[in-house]
């Protein structure tokens, strides 16, 4: 739109106004008073109280400062989709700009920063959904924050949340699969629907006891979530609020207690267990704190010197342990004491906490030391401590420290949870012998999985194993793999190449999904089944979760006639046929294996061109 002159605008101004036109004009900007060459480029209109609202933005900067000033008049708000679809990559909103209008970035891909003025007060429905934003921090004097704010913001990790706002929208953080770090403040007293909703990379969060009510779906699919209290303020639960697998932390007789009942949640009923002071007064009883947690043993023999430890929390709530720490490793002496026993219910408070080590001179660990329902993921025990005893009698996950090979003790089953010479990889070992790749520990761009990890054929690359590695850019599997579990590599963003070789028969539902950087994959005639959605982009649903729409990127190569080319067809799944011969040739890899502490090397065959990469082994943390 061309920019007018003053007299012109405001003789026109007058005729829009007579004949009842609104009036939705660029302003031609006063040198003197603010930088043409940057507020030029916006186009405002002056709203009833002579203040400007801006529509819209016609430059070629990508990185923008929206000023608080145009032509002398105060701009106070950014106004509905203002800048969608624009190719901003940064944006700095100055002071005494108010409110920003529903979806005002909406679908800015490419905008990965924002900076929100002090004096904020509204963020609008949608305002920057589906965006690239990795951090946020909303000021304390925004009051308003709508409903799907950052909906689908697939690249957000972190965002602080001002002490102004009182109600987490519906749909908010909707869909966020990597954000891992978010405050909800003192005074929300409103958690709305499906505002946290499959944030998968979440692990930990605080509810306030300001919370009164929590919305339907909520935290559905926040699986990473493993543990969550819920304060006894909470007086309405929506339908299935919570992943199925979380063991939620509720107040005896409170409401959350009985929706817990009521569908079926694990649940641990807490009290008030602050550190009493009497700990302190008591001689049997000896505190050790560790700054973010408590340990409290009580002494069991003074001739002996031995302790049990009873007890295990937070210093700042008494609360659960989950989220401050996620590997803790137990002590073996307190004062002049020895740690002899875990008392039953010692570890009932405990969050996420990812692994544990348990000292061989711990000889009695009682049945309800730790919760069948919440529990670490890893135990890290000795060989013919109680505790691997106790592992297996209760069978959790487990790694031997230190194990004789030649002890009967040391048995491989699927209950057991093993590391790699190099570090690596943690497998499990199957019926038959081989294993499967149970969590993927590196942090290489160009991953040639092994055949061979600890003189153990590798068959098979277990559920989530590869899950949102962002670094791994490519992947090759070798021809020993027959399955790749369901979302294996689920939201690797930065995966562009996998090589799959023609041993493999089967490809798991979500095995690739919101891999939004691989375009093509071949997948060999031996594949001859493949679940739901194992390639997806994108899928939208409604507020009812009804899928709207499903979007794939790939394009998949396979034989004319094979169950991928049908498969690629059946879901609208762009296809090139390849012919037999090419798909002989499919990538293999030969020898790569782990244990060795000698440099391997990895040969990949791609019609007969080898390629030699270097490939290093590494010690693991116990050998």
């Amino acid at each position: 739109m061309k920019k007018l002159l003053k007299i012109v605008l405001s003789v026109f101004m007058a005729m829009a106004l007579a004949i009842q036109l609104p009036v939705n004009l660029v302003s031609i900007v006063n040198a003197e008073e603010v930088n043409s060459s940057v507020v030029s480029d916006f186009e405002y209109y002056l709203n009833d109280d002579g203040e400007i609202v801006i529509t819209g933005y016609n430059g070629s900067e990508t990185d923008i400062t929206i000023p608080s000033k145009i032509e002398g008049y105060n701009v106070v708000e950014i106004g509905e989709r203002a800048f969608e679809y624009s190719d901003l990559t940064s944006v700095t909103i100055e002071n005494g700009i108010t409110t920003i209008g529903k979806m005002a970035f909406y679908a800015c891909d490419n905008l990965t920063s924002v900076t929100l003025p002090s004096g904020l007060t509204t963020i609008s429905d949608g305002a920057f959904a589906d965006t690239g934003l990795t951090s946020v921090t909303i000021p304390d004097s925004v009051t308003t924050l709508g409903k799907e704010v950052f909906l689908e913001c697939y690249s957000l990790t972190s965002v602080v949340i001002g002490s102004g706002v009182t109600t987490i929208g519906n749909s908010t953080f909707f869909e966020c699969f990597n954000l891992t770090s978010v405050n909800i403040p003192e005074g929300v007293t409103s958690i709305g629907s499906y505002a946290f909703y499959l944030c998968h990379s979440l692990t930990s969060l605080t509810i306030p006891s300001s919370v009164t009510t929590i919305g339907d779906y909520a935290f559905f699919g926040c699986n990473s979530l493993v543990s969550l209290t819920i304060p006894s303020s909470v007086e309405e639960i929506g339908e299935d609020a919570f992943a199925d697998l979380v063991v939620l932390y509720v107040y005896d007789n409170s409401y959350a207690s009985q929706y817990a009942i009521d569908n079926n949640y694990n649940y641990v009923t807490i009290e008030d267990t602050s550190l009493d002071e009497t700990y302190a007064q008591d001689d049997d009883i000896i505190v050790e704190d560790h700054g973010l947690y408590y340990s409290i043993y009580t002494i069991l023999s003074e001739e002996d010197k031995t302790v049990e430890l009873t007890s295990y929390y937070n210093t700042e709530s008494g609360d659960y342990v989950g989220g401050l720490t996620e590997s803790v490793v137990l002590s073996s002496t307190v004062e002049e004491y020895t740690v002899v026993s875990i008392a039953d219910g010692a570890f009932d408070l405990c969050g996420d906490i990812q692994e544990i080590t348990i000292p061989a001179c711990i000889t009695n660990i009682e049945d309800g030391a730790f919760s069948m329902y919440f529990h670490p993921q890893v135990f890290y025990v000795y060989s013919g401590s109680a505790a691997l005893q106790y592992v297996i009698d209760n069978n959790f996950n487990y790694v031997i420290i230190d194990a004789d090979s030649d002890n009967e003790e040391n048995t491989y089953d699927q209950s057991t949870i093993y590391t790699s010479e190099d570090g690596n990889y943690m497998y499990t070992i199957l019926d038959d012998g081989t294993i499967e790749i149970y969590i993927y520990n590196g942090d290489e761009a160009n991953v040639v999985i092994p055949s061979t990890i600890d003189g153990y054929t590798v068959t098979s690359i277990d559920e989530y194993a590869f899950e949102y590695c962002s670094t791994l850019v490519s992947v090759v599997i070798p021809n020993t793999v027959t399955t790749i579990e369901h979302a294996a590599f689920f939201g690797c963003e930065n995966l562009t190449s996998v090589t799959i070789p023609n041993s493999v028969t089967y490809i798991g539902g979500y095995a690739f999904a919101y891999c939004t950087k691989l375009t093509s994959i071949t997948i060999p005639s031996s594949v001859t089944s493949i679940g739901e959605y194992a390639f997806v982009s994108d899928i939208q649903v409604d507020d009812y979760e009804n899928i709207e729409s499903v979007t794939y990127i790939i394009t998949i190569y396979a034989v004319e006639g094979s169950y991928a080319a049908k498969y690629a067809s059946d879901n609208g799944i762009t296809l090139e046929y390849i012919t037999d011969e090419e798909d002989d040739s499919t990538s293999t890899v030969s020898s790569v294996q782990t244990g060795d502490e000698s440099q391997l090397v990895a040969y990949v065959l791609l019609g007969g061109i080898a390629l030699v990469g270097a490939y290093y082994t590494r010690k693991r943390k116990y050998n």
